[in-house]
């Protein structure tokens, strides 16, 4: 039974951090003698504008990108051996998918030549699962009845900081990259006294439950000679599977 809750997708790429210099004239876009600020720029100040001649605040951020991805999969099955008759076994799944996602992204630009980056990526994982098997016959048909309960509680949060200023050319990447997980599984199990009195019955829950947490940050810095370009990529991506087996073993008395 899979539940899929999603911003975005987009498959994980493992963590990088470039810097590049590029001091070459044959490498700026400008080497054919086009200015590619002349069509938004004022003569003053050397800042591109936009379309409504507004300075803009992100001339030296080409592009920052969050992705955050969460997947659950639940799956049961019952196995009853031994019963002497007919077995009517109903499964009942209640899952309760709880999600918090946020991105808070801060960009700065007082200048340029030097750069400050700062990524914070916090991700936790609450899950509760509750299981009641209750099992009783009637006129020779064994009734297997589960109830499952599964409470899923998934927390992802990206901060970015961005501040490009005057001062000496390079800078600094800071990654903070952080992950809580909490799993709890309560079983209850009722058996029918008449049943018992003429069956011995044993009865297992195997429960599995796997979580694949993974969090990644791409910085792109380019410096052109002495102006900064960045780009930011940041990837949180949960995936939650449980696997949840019952089995009744009934043995005459």
């Amino acid at each position: 039974m899979p539940v899929l809750v999603a911003e975005s997708f987009a498959p994980p790429k493992p963590p990088a951090i470039a810097h590049r210099d590029v001091d070459s004239e044959s490498a700026h876009p400008e080497e054919e003698g086009q200015d590619e600020r002349s069509e938004f720029e004022s003569d003053d100040g050397h800042r591109r504008h936009d379309a409504d001649g507004i300075p803009s605040e992100f001339d030296d951020v080409d592009s920052i990108d969050v992705t955050q991805v969460a997947v659950v999969e639940q799956d049961a099955s019952i196995i009853v051996n031994g019963y002497v008759g007919d077995v009517v076994t109903r499964l009942q799944i209640d899952q309760d998918l709880m999600m918090h996602q946020d991105a808070d992204i801060s960009v700065i630009i007082d200048g340029d030549g030097h750069f400050l980056v700062l990524i914070d990526q916090d991700m936790r994982i609450d899950q509760d699962v509750q299981i009641d098997v209750d099992m009783f016959d009637v006129d020779g048909v064994l009734y297997v009845d589960i109830f499952l309960r599964d409470t899923i509680e998934i927390e992802q949060d990206t901060a970015i900081d961005v501040r490009i200023t005057d001062g000496a050319p390079g800078g600094a990447v800071d990654v903070n990259q952080s992950i809580e997980m909490d799993q709890d599984v309560d079983i209850d199990v009722d058996i029918e006294d008449e049943l018992e009195e003429r069956y011995v019955v044993d009865v297992g829950v195997l429960v599995t439950q796997t979580i694949d947490a993974d969090q990644c940050a791409v910085v792109d810095i380019e410096d052109w000679n002495g102006e900064i370009d960045l780009d930011l990529d940041t990837i949180q991506a949960a995936t939650v599977e449980q696997q949840t087996i019952v089995q009744a073993d009934l043995v005459l008395i």
